[in-house]
């Protein structure tokens, strides 16, 4: 599922119109992307938990070439999901 079948999906499902959706659906991203930034994690009951973690200077070969360079440090986005969204994945029908 993408972020457009996703939008339309709750359009069909609320009756709210979809700039309205739109609106909503953004500012929610916005917001959890802000706080990823400032504060490093967000941790959303029944869903998980969003987490940024550095990862170091990597070494990397490029073996077509023979040669060695590094890869610059970065931080990344982990996601851990919630106990009850492991567990509603996996019951059974």
């Amino acid at each position: 599922m993408n972020k457009k079948s996703l939008l339309n999906k709750i359009v069909f499902k609320s009756k709210f119109d979809k700039k309205k959706t739109e609106d909503i659906f953004n500012f929610i991203f916005n917001e959890i992307s802000g706080e990823l930034k400032q504060h490093g994690a967000v941790d959303i009951e029944g869903l998980g938990k969003f987490e940024i973690r550095h990862r170091g200077i990597k070494r990397a070969i490029d073996k077509k070439r023979n040669r060695e360079y590094l890869i610059p440090p970065k931080d990344k986005i982990y996601f851990v999901p919630d106990e009850s969204l492991i567990e509603k994945i996996n019951q059974k029908n």
